[in-house]
């Protein structure tokens, strides 16, 4: 949106004036005139730290409370809070870095840890540690694969809706308009090319596994993990047969999900 001075005049509406802001909040979300996430996101930074630190003093820094109990209270408080409505964010390598950071320094509290001349170590014993060891330790996955296994979620949801949905039509949808100069905005399709490539599927064709649902959530839910039980020729059976149902057939259990004819 240009913020011309022509643009930005007071509207005549039902009897009254509507005066022009540069953000708004619509369903928990800050929508900015720019419709950059920035603002979203430092606003979800600012209350999941205040929400944080509510609890630090008798649960999170509290070193009697077992660490599975921390990580089970900030997943479920924390984490919800921060990341509510980043399914639909396209995250600047800054913000994303703000989010790791935020992430980061929270393992750190609950952990018993500080962090020195960037080195990570405990606050009693001096051992130095690394932030992947501290995360493991908690069986909490890094801020990365949290966003990429919401996004993911997201996009096999709108994936599933009927074409003449109006998510669903945006999307693969684009503006046919001329490139500014330098590099643009971090769009959600680029965002999903990443998230597909860091799950190991097929970018033209992961509407294959997504249009089964749950075989589609097991997808995002173990990223980061070991073990995922995915079929091992998925993407051969994808660029082969690209968006044919032919190389996939359905269990004759309705809720299993689909097996590959190469491992049949």
């Amino acid at each position: 949106m240009l913020l011309k001075p022509k643009n930005v005049v007071p509207i005549h509406v039902d009897g009254g004036f509507e005066h022009f802001t540069d953000r708004f909040v619509y369903l928990g979300s800050i929508i900015s005139s720019d419709l950059a996430d920035d603002a979203e996101c430092g606003a979800r930074i600012a209350a999941a730290a205040g929400a944080f630190r509510c609890l630090r003093a008798h649960i999170f820094s509290e070193p009697l409370v077992d660490l599975r109990a921390k990580s089970a209270a900030y997943q479920a408080l924390i984490l919800n809070l921060l990341l509510y409505g980043s399914e639909c964010w396209a995250l600047s390598s800054h913000m994303l870095e703000r989010l790791r950071s935020f992430h980061r320094r929270c393992v750190r509290t609950m952990c018993g840890c500080s962090l020195k001349m960037e080195v990570v170590t405990y606050s009693r014993s001096g051992r130095i540690t690394s932030h992947a060891e501290l995360e493991k330790r908690m069986c909490m996955p890094d801020i990365t694969t949290l966003l990429s296994r919401r996004w993911l979620q997201w996009a096999g949801h709108v994936l599933r809706m009927g074409k003449e949905r109006l998510p669903h039509r945006m999307l693969a949808s684009w503006i046919q308009t001329a490139r500014p100069k330098g590099r643009p905005h971090l769009t959600f399709a680029q965002g999903l090319v990443k998230d597909l490539a860091y799950a190991a599927l097929n970018t033209s064709n992961w509407g294959v596994l997504a249009a089964y649902r749950r075989a589609w959530r097991m997808t995002p839910n173990n990223l980061g993990t070991n073990g995922a039980k995915l079929c091992p020729h998925v993407n051969t059976c994808f660029w082969r047969f690209r968006y044919s149902a032919l190389p996939l057939v359905q269990a004759q259990n309705s809720a299993a999900p689909p097996i590959c004819k190469l491992c049949r």
